[in-house]
């Protein structure tokens, strides 16, 4: 993650894209990049794709469709390895928890604090 060349960084997921695209829309900035970071930045994930959709469509009004997102989510080795309960510290609730939309009302910021970067909440509605 280079936060250095870029104004701000905010990290996302389905569970804050809402609160995520209003703080962007409030903040009015000249150009947004939404990066999927995928498996390990090397390879895509559809969870992280159709997230990046889902923001962009929030931003733009662009056509979504969380029904399709979802099966094609589930249908991916990313979400089965859950569901099919392949390692203990990959919980089977996971993909029915985070594959939610806009249940928290907070925008994630990471920044630098004495040389790592930390998540920090931002209170978008208030």
């Amino acid at each position: 993650m280079q936060i250095e060349n870029s104004t701000e960084v905010l990290l996302a997921s389905f569970l804050t894209a809402r609160a995520t695209a209003g703080y962007i829309k409030n903040r009015n900035p000249e150009l947004v990049s939404i990066v999927a970071m995928g498996i390990l930045s090397q390879q895509q994930a559809p969870e992280d794709e159709y997230c990046g959709d889902y923001i962009e469509s929030l931003l733009t009004k662009k056509p979504y469709d969380h029904v399709e997102a979802l099966r094609a989510i589930l249908a991916h080795e990313t979400a089965q390895k859950f569901l099919r309960g392949d390692k203990v510290y990959l919980p089977k609730e996971d993909p029915s928890i985070c594959l939610q939309c806009d249940l928290f009302d907070f925008a994630l910021r990471a920044q630098r604090q004495d040389g790592l970067v930390e998540a920090v909440k931002i209170n978008v509605n208030g």
